[in-house]
């Protein structure tokens, strides 16, 4: 019932807009039921609304802005809320992304570096999140900008391990608090479901005292590329490099694993100051609003790219089922299902993967 609430009313809304609105831009809102599943939070449902604006609209350039809203409860007694948006104005020369938001969430802790163990531990993090991004365009489609990140942990084990026994930076919680620089290109022909070109955003990241409660910095490289193989087909791939020197707390580390990177694993199975990945995957418009998918990971973390081998890499990788829920902005409903060397699940939600 969420699920054809949450298709009917977004459709309805969109076709009213581009029948009126195909000419002349107007701001519209829309508000929705919406319900999801991932390992870590088993089934959640909740509330959602979405603004869709432009700040000129004499503005050829720029794509609508949007500021959504939206608040869940779990089958885990998780608690999500969260403000995040996405801005464009000047004809597309400046460009504002984040989030606002508040979790209570559960987590498994499997260890960290060598210490890995085969049964995890739970713990609970209440958090705040704050994440501005401000770009301004150097050269076409190239921006440079800042960054601001800011989370506040508290967190707290709920059963015997690892942590909890003074041995792991960061059990007790703590806050990041740092500044950085973001560089990026985005040559994609959409932003929800690409076909064809390439994204790459280069980001380094200090958090230091006194702001901080630590003191690390982290240097992240996301490099997408898009093949259209066929008029249905698409082949996307993603190569990701997380890399922190310095002391970071565990819940601040590199993982694998999650319903974006290295699916079929729990988020966070592996963590450490250093993970890379490489997924790839086969998109094909099957039936009308209806496709599937084929994708394929590989991963692996270490205390610096020196640790890094074949050898020690994860696997994971499955097949899904897409439902078209805006056929202008191609805007998918995904159910996939995925498998790792000691787990396997299906990840019910709005998006791709990457």
């Amino acid at each position: 019932m969420l699920l054809a609430l949450f298709s009917s009313t977004t459709l309805k809304a969109q076709e009213e807009v581009s029948k009126t609105d195909s000419l002349e831009k107007k701001s519209y809102l829309l508000a929705f039921p919406v319900a999801f599943r991932f390992p870590e939070t088993r089934w959640g449902a909740g509330v959602a609304s979405l603004l869709n604006f432009y700040f000129d609209k004499e503005d050829s350039l720029s794509p609508p802005s949007q500021i959504q809203l939206g608040a869940a409860y779990t089958q885990n007694k998780q608690v999500l809320s969260s403000l995040p948006f996405h801005l464009f104005w000047g004809q597309r020369k400046n460009v504002a992304y984040g989030e606002l938001s508040y979790y209570r969430y559960s987590y498994n802790y499997f260890g960290q570096g060598d210490f890995i163990q085969s049964q995890a531990q739970n713990y609970d993090a209440n958090f705040t999140r704050i994440r501005l991004n401000y770009l301004r365009e150097i050269k076409h489609r190239w921006y440079l900008g800042l960054r601001m990140w800011l989370e506040d942990f508290e967190i707290e084990a709920n059963e015997p391990g690892l942590l909890g026994q003074n041995m792991i930076l960061g059990e007790q919680g703590g806050r990041t608090w740092g500044f950085g620089l973001i560089l990026n290109q985005d040559r994609r022909d959409q932003v929800f479901y690409p076909k064809k070109g390439h994204f790459i955003e280069l980001v380094s990241h200090p958090d230091f005292k006194p702001l901080s409660d630590f003191n690390f910095w982290r240097n992240r490289a996301d490099l997408r590329l898009y093949k259209h193989l066929a008029p249905k087909l698409v082949w996307a791939n993603q190569a990701f490099i997380d890399h922190i020197s310095g002391d970071a707390p565990f819940f601040a580390m590199a993982i694998l694993g999650g319903q974006n990177r290295m699916r079929g694993m729990f988020e966070g199975r592996y963590r450490d100051n250093t993970a890379i990945l490489f997924q790839s995957e086969i998109r094909a418009e099957v039936y009308k609003r209806f496709g599937a998918v084929a994708f394929l990971s590989i991963g692996n973390t270490g205390e610096n790219f020196n640790d890094l081998g074949m050898n020690s890499s994860s696997i994971a990788g499955g097949a899904g089922l897409r439902f078209v829920l805006d056929r202008e902005k191609h805007l998918n409903l995904r159910l996939d299902f995925a498998v790792s060397e000691d787990h396997q699940d299906y990840y019910f939600t709005i998006g791709e993967a990457f």
